[in-house]
Order: structure tokens, then C-alpha cells, then sequence
């Protein structure tokens, strides 16, 4: 099993903590129905919101910068056993490179089982 509070960092960015369970400022549960949701905290940090079970946080493992497109990458906790209700959970994660606060921003989530071609577009702070 991974241990989420020690995550495996690959390449790019490290990780700034771990996955926190519980939504985020400005984000509203219904919307993670349709998948992860992406939201700046300032121009070097986003934060990525996502549903996933309780006992089976994603880990983070780094961001990484894909020409215009920030790869967020994650790896699944593997667990014994079905899997419960997808509860909400949150990463804080630095960007490869400062983003500024007006400039566009596109995030998308990688290895979590997400449509690969969905690009998520940030909103300006």
C-alpha cells in the first residue's frame, strides 16, 4: 500500500503536503461529480479537489509542464477490498514554473483514470 503521507516523488515539482480530505474554499461538491476541479492559490500553487474513496486518498506525485499544459500527476492507493463512496479530497500542489495570476493556466490530471484528453482551464484568481 502507499503510504500517502510519504509520497513517491518522480520528477518535476515536488509536492508542497498531502492529500487533505474535505473540499476546498470555493469549491462546491456537485462539481466534482463531473471529475477533478483545479484552483489557484497564487501564481507558484494550485489546488486539485477530486472525489476518491475514504480509506484510498490519491498520492501526489509531482507537476510537470507539457509545453501550454501543467501535468498534474497522481498515483492511485491501492487497497484491499471493494472500494467505498467517493468522498471529497484535495492536494495543495507547486507549479513547475510561477504562473501569473492573470495569464491562462491549463491543468490536467494524470494517472487517476480521467479522460486524457480533458484539459481543465484554471480561472484568473
Amino acid at each position: 500500500m502507499v503510504d500517502e503521507h510519504q509520497p513517491r516523488i518522480v520528477e518535476g515539482r515536488p509536492v508542497e503536503r498531502t492529500a487533505r480530505r474535505g473540499l476546498p474554499d470555493g469549491v462546491d461538491r456537485d462539481a466534482l461529480e463531473r471529475g477533478p476541479v483545479v484552483r489557484r492559490l497564487d501564481a507558484e500553487r494550485i489546488v486539485v479537489a477530486l472525489l476518491a474513496p475514504a480509506d484510498a486518498p490519491p498520492v501526489a506525485i509531482a507537476t510537470r509542464r507539457h509545453g501550454a499544459v501543467v501535468h498534474a500527476v497522481f498515483q492511485p492507493t491501492i487497497v484491499k477490498g471493494p472500494r467505498g463512496a467517493g468522498v471529497p479530497w484535495h492536494h495543495v500542489l507547486r507549479l513547475p514554473d510561477a504562473v501569473g495570476l492573470d495569464d491562462p493556466l491549463v491543468v490536467r490530471v494524470v494517472g487517476l483514470g480521467f479522460d486524457a484528453d480533458v484539459d481543465l482551464a484554471v480561472p484568473p484568481r
